[in-house]
């Protein structure tokens, strides 16, 4: 006879003598997840005691929820059966948080009642607030004046050719008054951010030698119009990404292919422009690493708003955080319909053969593009021959020159290494950390890094310092793709070291 621990959108109350805590209980689910249940007549570890109820019980239960918690909530309260015992179930929602309870406000930890930090209050009175006034919404400090006229009349072109503008340009004032961004001679955020150089830089990008941010090989900042910023992020990412190209039989032409689709990157950074939180002093980052593409974007996602839903494409509906932003994008066909985005994003990396993921951090949301390994990939499909020593992309070790040649081939041989030479030195212990991770990969080779992360409680970036200082120490290597590919664990004793 027992319905199960407490957790944080489940209390237990014995009694309904118990109704003033019980709303404090709601209140704090309320605020915490928008949703709770409780349940009179359980104790705290879960036996069903049950209780006798009056016909007015329901009544009185109901009245002292709604008499308690503001904004007001309108509970369900029900006669409930659990093991033959009568209990009374109530359950609330709602999204007007914060909550309070008779003038207190509680959030939920586990399955405890905590009055709320004035930190935690406040960001909670900020978002309730930002509902209904949106930040890109609000009227700006810049004027007519501030406007980047060039900018602006580029705007109105590429929307006449989207087909998503039909007047002409006619002057800065005309323009934005036609498209609802000014309040008096003032511009909204919306129309600042867009057609104003920024006063401060808003984007970052950085170029690292590895897989971590241990080796900077450039590192530079980006001012100006949001479009200015989107061109010179464009830009950026492009020259610093390979291209392979493709001869067509019979034709004189050849196919231009880059690692990651141009067309990805550009939505993934508009995207990151367009929905970040723009209250946050921090900057839209674009990190290049040997491996992969990091785009990050300042601000978390809605709280019911699911990070797989964004790239299937599954979203009940639309939400934006900067609705008229993203209007005004759609109008210079930069953008296409909310939701649409990240769909695309991943049907072109699909096409391509990488790797597409989205997470969300503690800071914002974070874009990963992975990078294919050509010259490994095309090493691996060349006819690999001892009669074609000029061939560069075989990389056979020279035994001349290597010190264990002895075992130079056993190294060579078999799908372990091949594409490339792997030589472990046995004097360069794994630390105990990288320890933990190469044995848990010995019997999970197919894992991901947030698989490694969640099995071995450490951090996900900690995760991935780990597999690149092993990879760099040569007892790890990564076989396959980033999101398909798995990982062979090397040792001395297996290369007859």
């Amino acid at each position: 006879m027992n319905l199960g621990p407490e957790t944080e959108i489940l209390e237990y109350k014995r009694t309904t003598a118990e109704q003033k805590a019980a709303a404090d209980s709601l209140c704090a689910m309320l605020n915490k997840h928008g949703h709770g249940v409780l349940i009179f007549g359980v104790k705290d570890d879960g036996t069903v005691m049950g209780q006798e109820l009056s016909p007015k019980t329901i009544r009185e239960v109901s009245q002292t929820i709604r008499d308690r918690i503001s904004p007001a909530v309108y509970p369900q309260v029900e006669r409930m059966a659990y093991f033959e015992q009568e209990c009374v179930r109530v359950e609330v929602t709602g999204s007007d948080a914060p909550y309070s309870s008779a003038g207190v406000y509680y959030t939920r930890m586990g399955d405890e009642d905590v009055r709320m930090t004035r930190e935690q209050l406040e960001g909670m009175l900020h978002k309730r607030h930002r509902k209904d006034h949106p930040w890109d919404a609000e009227a700006s400090e810049r004027t007519v004046d501030d406007v980047d006229e060039a900018e602006l009349k580029a705007f109105v072109r590429k929307g006449q050719e989207a087909g998503r503008i039909t007047f002409d340009y006619d002057g800065v004032h005309a323009v934005l008054s036609r498209l609802d961004l000014l309040d008096g001679e003032y511009l909204l955020n919306a129309a600042a951010v867009a057609f104003c150089r920024s006063r401060l830089p808003m984007v970052q990008v950085a170029v690292f030698a590895g897989e971590t941010r241990q080796i900077f090989l450039d590192n530079q900042r980006f001012e100006g119009t949001l479009f200015e910023l989107a061109r010179q992020t464009e830009y950026y990412i492009a020259n610093h990404l390979m291209r392979r190209f493709e001869f067509v039989d019979g034709q004189m032409h050849r196919n231009e292919i880059p690692e990651i689709p141009f067309k990805a990157t550009r939505e993934i950074i508009y995207n990151a422009l367009c929905h970040r939180d723009y209250e946050q002093a921090e900057n839209v980052q674009v990190d290049i690493f040997a491996n992969r593409v990091e785009v990050f974007s300042p601000g978390m996602l809605p709280e019911d708003m699911d990070v797989k839903a964004h790239i299937t494409g599954d979203l009940p509906y639309s939400r934006s955080r900067n609705k008229l932003l993203a209007n005004v994008l759609y109008r210079s066909g930069d953008v296409e319909t909310y939701g649409s985005g990240l769909p695309r994003v991943q049907r072109l990396c699909d096409e391509a053969g990488i790797g597409f993921e989205l997470e969300q951090n503690a800071r914002g949301v974070v874009a990963y593009f992975e990078r294919p390994d050509w010259q490994r990939e095309f090493a691996q499909g060349e006819d690999k021959r001892e009669d074609k020593p000029d061939n560069k992309l075989n990389n056979k070790p020279d035994n001349n020159n290597d010190p264990t040649k002895e075992n130079a081939g056993k190294a060579s041989n078999g799908d372990l290494l091949s594409g490339s030479h792997q030589t472990i030195n046995p004097t360069i212990k794994p630390t105990p950390g990288e320890q933990r991770v190469l044995d848990y990969l010995k019997g999970n080779p197919e894992a991901s890094q947030d698989e490694i992360s969640e099995s071995l409680q450490i951090s996900r970036s900690r995760v991935a310092d780990y597999t690149s200082q092993l990879q760099a120490k040569s007892y790890l290597r990564r076989v396959g793709s980033r999101k398909k590919g798995s990982w062979v664990v090397l040792n001395p004793e297996e290369l007859g070291l």
